[in-house]
């Protein structure tokens, strides 16, 4: 078996090599970043010069015939929708079954209204055009409520709006028009790494995010507490699959949801298509998505179902991401982040690039309060 990793993203890529060698594949990349070259994993590597020269080149690389493609960013995935290749092409490269399913890619408010469309629960919405409408808005839904860019990740483009003083605020300086204005449901923040083939359910994985990087609202996650699926209540899965079916997903989705305090009801709220950094962390207990994708592709099950739990390994576990913890985290192993960290050359590199910019960080911090000290 063949796959193709396609991306910009040196960090959502890195996972992705080594877990789909062990599910059975041979793997290539077309990528940005020439530091991916060497990836242990890879059998060939395709360097696009530029984001605007990605989208050709995979469409070229594509017609290898490859069984699983994975577009591992967002932003590779935005410039393969709005490329000038026919719309076969992006097909072949997009991790969806339709055409028709293009519409909610990399567009909060076209998940937005297939959530609706297909009752998958979502917070109430309004989709708002320019600051006219924005204004409007405050007389259509109460605070408190969430703006978010139409196109937006990692928190950028996101605003929580509490009070009439934080929407005058918001008035005056938001700009990413158009955007999607989402109640804002109180309650525990769920990220779930799903795959599906053909809108089928193949694997997934349910963690509560416990921390963020640098401790940023809205940023991603660091820190994760994760629940075996045998020990979920049965509906999450039929969720995921009527999900699945909505969004005619073919590949790798991020997924986020609330469960609110008030009611307990799950409130889908992010469904980007493309992997996570996360994505291969379920092998530390027992439920490695490499196998469940193997199973699939070597005969055509569907094992994701509700099952029980593996009694050789706990409940629930809390797991860090070594690449997004502090530098003191990493050095004094908290959360046992060693356990976790990977050491091929480009993890190294990227774990490396990290260090040195927290110490340039540090050192530039000196040599400020010296210069305070000079002018006071």
């Amino acid at each position: 078996m063949q796959a193709l990793v396609i991306g910009d993203s040196v960090e959502l890529i890195l996972a992705l090599p080594g877990m789909l060698e062990e599910a059975g594949f041979d793997v290539d990349c077309v990528s940005t970043r020439r530091k991916l070259k060497d990836m242990p994993s890879l059998r060939h590597f395709f360097l696009a010069g530029q984001i605007a020269l990605l989208p050709a080149l995979a469409a070229t690389v594509v017609r290898n015939q490859y069984d699983l493609v994975v577009v591992a960013d967002d932003i590779s995935l935005r410039a393969i929708l709005k490329s000038s290749l026919a719309e076969e092409d992006k097909l072949a490269l997009l991790p969806v079954a339709a055409v028709r399913d293009f519409s909610h890619l990399c567009s909060k408010i076209g998940l937005s209204l297939v959530l609706q469309q297909h009752a998958i629960t979502t917070p109430e919405f309004l989709v708002i055009e320019d600051r006219q409408q924005l204004e409007q808005a405050v007389g259509k839904m109460a605070f408190p409520f969430m703006l978010k860019g139409d196109f937006s990740g990692g928190g950028r483009q996101t605003y929580d709006c509490a009070s009439q003083i934080d929407f005058d605020l918001l008035l005056k300086n938001f700009d990413a028009y158009p955007a999607v204005l989402q109640k804002k449901i109180i309650g525990e923040e769920i990220g779930i790494e799903a795959f599906y083939q053909q809108g089928a359910l193949i694997h997934f994985s349910y963690a509560r995010v416990l921390r963020t990087e640098k401790n940023i609202k809205f940023g991603p996650s660091k820190l994760r507490e994760y629940t075996q699926t045998g020990a979920l209540d049965a509906a999450v899965f039929d969720e995921l699959k009527a999900l699945g079916i909505a969004l005619g997903a073919d590949g790798f989705v991020n997924i986020s949801l609330l469960v609110a305090h008030a009611d307990k009801k799950r409130y889908y709220i992010e469904a980007d298509m493309r992997p996570t950094t996360w994505i291969d962390f379920p092998k530390y207990f027992g439920d490695a998505p490499a196998q469940k994708i193997k199973d699939y592709f070597a005969s055509g099950q569907q094992p994701c179902r509700a099952g029980k739990q593996d009694p050789a390994y706990p409940e629930k576990i809390i797991l860090p991401h070594f690449l997004r913890m502090a530098l003191w985290e990493l050095l004094m192993n908290r959360y046992q982040v060693w356990r976790y960290m990977r050491w091929d050359k480009a993890s190294s590199h990227a774990l490396l690039r990290k260090m040195k910019h927290t110490l340039m960080g540090v050192l530039n911090m000196r040599a400020f309060r010296r210069k305070l000290k000079l002018v006071f």
